[in-house]
């Protein structure tokens, strides 16, 4: 007798020590979920994406004191439908994002030791000369012969890449013999040294295993943006703790932090992937160089008056001046600001 009742009441506290679990785990907040689809930094495998991912989460959380769940995506269509569902709060995604996403608050983008945008580069098997490490422009034609592959090939990837990467002076999709899509920067690399590709596009220093085969303008690393699920007051949280020095994370290729923006970013991302794959928009106008005219009274110049007719000018035959013979480059020159 008294052995069941003992068993009686130690299955009444197990039952309410059960019921005050469940009411606590109902009382505790929501963690916030963040997706991040990052395919252009140099993941090894699955393994350390989504290791990254609850990384990232974590250093948000200790900054802000709300709970952050990550969780890692391998594919864009598969980060696009959890935001179309409704059920991220949080995305830590590639700039080409921002190009399509209404509702959405741009919170801040990460950097690193060169800044919120580093170098991309062209990475090859190998340098044109055959000397790893070389970093000679190749000429439009030799881009021609080139397969290219990119993670997540999106029109807006490559538009971006055109617009931004290669200063609208070509057109990616044309330029090159073939685009080959691949899932992230590893596989990207993979079918490289596979033979499958010749080339790949990513920041200074994210493929270790390529050759660098020519440098290209910057590119602004991954942001972080709150959706239409993130509430108001979560999300001042959230912007507040990117000021100053902002959050630091895991250093993966060229990031080490996470800030608040300096500057406006969605603005130009946008412009750049509304805008024709390799169209520039117009330039400004500059005061170009011209020839030096002979001295007044030498053979063959003559006195001009102008149409004031009380100024005049030394006029000498027209010359062609000395131009550097074109070369089939993709890059322009560097001008000084206008005046």
């Amino acid at each position: 007798m008294t052995t069941a009742l003992t068993w009686r009441r130690a299955a009444m506290w197990l039952l309410a020590g059960i019921c005050v679990s469940m009411s606590a785990l109902a009382d505790a907040p929501r963690p916030f979920e963040l997706g991040v689809y990052v395919p252009r930094l140099p993941f090894t495998d699955g393994v350390t994406r989504n290791a990254y991912a609850r990384d990232v989460a974590a250093s948000l959380a200790d900054a802000t004191g709300l709970p952050v769940r990550g969780q890692a995506f391998s594919s864009r269509s598969d980060v696009v439908k959890w935001m179309e569902a409704g059920r991220l709060d949080l995305v830590f995604v590639d700039a080409s994002f921002l190009a399509s996403g209404s509702g959405t608050t741009l919170l801040g983008n990460a950097t690193g030791p060169s800044g919120p945008s580093p170098r991309l580069v062209l990475f090859g098997a190998g340098s044109p000369e055959g000397t790893a490490g070389v970093t000679t422009a190749p000429s439009i034609e030799r881009l021609r012969s080139l397969r290219l592959a990119v993670p997540g090939a999106t029109p807006v990837e490559l538009r971006l890449l055109s617009n931004v990467g290669f200063e609208s002076v070509l057109r990616v999709s044309e330029t090159f013999r073939e685009i080959v899509d691949a899932p992230d920067l590893a596989e990207a690399v993979r079918r490289v040294q596979l033979g499958q590709a010749d080339a790949v596009i990513g920041w200074e220093g994210t493929a270790p295993a390529l050759s660098p085969i020519v440098d290209l303008a910057r590119f602004p690393l991954p942001v972080l943006v709150g959706l239409k699920a993130l509430p108001e007051d979560a999300r001042t949280t959230f912007a507040s703790a990117l000021r100053g020095d902002g959050i630091a994370l895991p250093a993966v290729g060229p990031i080490t932090r996470l800030q608040a923006l300096g500057a406006d970013l969605q603005g130009p991302i946008e412009e750049a992937a509304s805008r024709t794959e390799g169209r520039a928009p117009a330039p400004r106008p500059i005061w170009a160089p011209v020839p030096t005219w002979p001295e007044r009274g030498l053979a063959g110049a003559e006195w001009d008056l102008s149409r004031l007719g009380t100024v005049g000018r030394d006029v000498a035959p027209r010359r062609s001046p000395r131009l550097e013979v074109p070369r089939d480059r993709f890059w322009v020159p560097e001008l000084p600001p206008a005046d």
